[in-house]
């Protein structure tokens, strides 16, 4: 995963523990971004459905497009395809 480093720096970098972190803000965005609180499968359904892994299965390993679900979360939400489950 490209990652910052200290001086303006990047490095590539892997674990666990970079994943979590990188895997957590996306989810925090996506949540941030929706006009209603997101349930569980929704999120799961959003990154699978939008990671670049979709678009290519064999990837390894697999990654998360950010930019796609976000996009896919809008169109959603304008095109009465998600359930509300409450307010944030």
């Amino acid at each position: 995963m490209l990652t910052l480093r200290p001086q303006g720096e990047y490095d590539f970098v892997s674990g666990t523990s970079v994943a979590a972190a990188e895997v957590t803000a996306v989810i925090a965005l996506l949540m941030s971004a929706a006009d209603s609180r997101l349930t569980t499968d929704t999120v799961i359904s959003l990154l699978k459905e939008t990671s670049a892994t979709a678009a290519a299965p064999s990837a390894d390993p697999p990654s998360i497009n950010a930019n796609a679900a976000l996009a896919q979360l809008d169109y959603d939400q304008h095109h009465g395809r998600l359930a509300a489950r409450g307010a944030h």
